[in-house]
């Protein structure tokens, strides 16, 4: 296999029109030498849902933050563009974007007992969207209110939405974090780790609810995980992250079943809970802490099981490949992937 097309700034989207388009998106922070995020690119359309995978520190939830205009103080970014639903946002002023953000831009987020506020009552935070954005008050926002809390499985919902957040268990905080993420019917929403802490039982019914508002309203998701039986039950597409850069993105089926950068491979192995030769559980060696302080080459080769077999690490060292479209229909960043032989299935030389 041969790289015909070399380019970074172009994800494939197929047949859906993007809502959500990020190219060369850069983040550093203060007193940091190496950016946190390195010229990221990718699209979400319509109705779809794309997943940002990687291990902790590679940069999902920076990229969720930036979109959104969230990132700590001290932190400066850059892109080619972040456009959304045609405008560009970083062209909007403070006042532009905060009518947005709640609106047609929602968020969801992670621990929801820590991000909901324990001195307002449940009715109140769902319906504050509903007034800010739509416009609703009184006795409409309530009916409202009570509406969206019993669409998102929450039993007595007009009793609930008197409540307090510490009043209610993780489930029911997750389930009341969407109904406010939701209420002002967004048409993207970026869900950062939505069910962290939870229960197996309560993951599976979080991932239920989103999968069907997504479907009822035709709602883009940006979905960020690193859970990849999540991934499979929900994700149209993935876009895996190393070390702040997109190392693979394709649509789901393929980059799940033949995964062609060795950080993918690794990822899946893992999430599998796969042994090696010796029967121990498959693990990435070393960890990702110091793989942006490379200054050359593919910043995951110091943990790569791929370069030394393919007989490719010297240039692994001393040039980072592009992000390459492979035979299975992805593209990947790696330097083996992108010449013969090579089985992107089992990911080792043929």
């Amino acid at each position: 296999m041969t790289c015909q097309t070399c380019d970074s700034n172009a994800p494939a989207l197929g047949e859906r029109q993007p809502i959500l388009s990020v190219r060369d998106l850069t983040v550093r922070f203060a007193g940091v030498e190496q950016p946190v995020l390195d010229r990221v690119s990718f699209d979400v359309g319509k109705g779809e849902v794309v997943a940002l995978v990687g291990e902790s520190g590679s940069g999902k939830s920076v990229t969720a933050l930036s979109v959104m205009r969230l990132l700590p103080p001290g932190a400066t970014l850059s892109a080619t563009a972040v456009h959304f639903g045609g405008r560009d946002l970083q062209n909007l002023s403070a006042g532009e974007f905060a009518h947005l953000r709640g609106g047609r831009l929602s968020m969801l987020f992670q621990q929801p007992q820590a991000m909901l506020d324990p001195t307002s009552r449940v009715g109140a935070q769902v319906g504050e969207p509903l007034y800010y954005h739509n416009g609703i008050h009184g006795r409409e926002n309530r009916r409202h209110v009570v509406g969206m809390l019993g669409e998102v499985g929450i039993p007595d919902p007009s009793a609930r939405a008197d409540c307090y957040s510490f009043e209610l268990s993780g489930g029911m905080a997750q389930r009341v974090m969407m109904a406010a993420a939701l209420s002002a019917s967004p048409e993207l929403l970026i869900a950062d780790e939505p069910t962290t802490a939870l229960d197996v039982t309560v993951q599976a019914q979080i991932l239920r609810l989103l999968n069907a508002e997504r479907h009822r309203r035709r709602l883009a998701v940006l979905l960020i995980t690193h859970d990849l039986s999540i991934v499979s039950a929900v994700a149209d597409r993935i876009v895996v992250m190393y070390a702040g850069r997109v190392v693979e993105e394709g649509p789901a089926a393929r980059v799940l079943k033949q995964p062609t950068h060795p950080y993918t491979q690794a990822l899946i192995r893992c999430s599998l809970f796969q042994t090696d030769a010796q029967g121990k559980l498959f693990s990435l060696p070393h960890g990702a802490v110091h793989a942006r302080d490379l200054t050359a080459g593919c910043r995951f080769h110091p943990r790569c099981p791929v370069a030394q077999a393919h007989g490719c690490l010297d240039r692994c060292v001393v040039e980072e490949p592009h992000l390459c479209d492979t035979v299975c229909g992805c593209k990947a960043r790696c330097w083996a992937a992108s010449s013969e032989p090579y089985r992107v299935s089992e990911g080792v030389p043929a």
